[in-house]
């Protein structure tokens, strides 16, 4: 009895280290993907997926192409396992106050809806959407650094 049981839990966390294995390489699968589409192209794909009336995935794929973005105009440095609230920190020390402020409200809406899984609406993916828009227009009126 005592060997049985031993051996179903043996066998219990073979299976669940295989599974969490799986599921990391697939998360490291779609994150390396998207590091290498331009975050156009990502804001693209959100449009296409909230026509479909996947927000949650829309939302996801818009706001990495915001910070994607900000990576490029070099307000961010983007790297997969830094936390959105440790963007915000830099973004505070680098931007002015009104848009880490949007770029706050932002990510509330994000995390509310990704995270927290509260359920995403067509306003929520918009309103991202519109900041993403809002940021890229802004960012072509700035003079270059070269």
């Amino acid at each position: 009895m005592v060997l049985l049981v031993l051996l179903s839990a043996v066998l219990f966390f073979h299976t669940v280290v295989k599974w969490w294995r799986k599921r990391q390489r697939m998360k490291a699968e779609i994150s390396w993907a998207e590091t290498l589409i331009v975050p156009e192209q990502l804001l693209l794909e959100a449009e296409n997926d909230a026509r479909r009336g996947d927000y949650l995935t829309a939302l996801r794929k818009a706001y990495k192409s915001l910070l994607l973005f900000l990576d490029r105009i070099g307000l961010i440095r983007f790297r997969e396992q830094r936390t959105n609230w440790e963007y915000l920190s830099e973004i505070r020390r680098k931007a002015s106050d009104e848009f880490a402020r949007r770029f706050q409200e932002v990510t509330n809406i994000f995390d509310r809806c990704f995270y927290a899984q509260m359920p995403v609406t067509a306003k929520d993916f918009a309103d991202v959407r519109e900041f993403v828009e809002e940021t890229r227009r802004q960012a072509r009126l700035l003079p270059s650094e070269s």
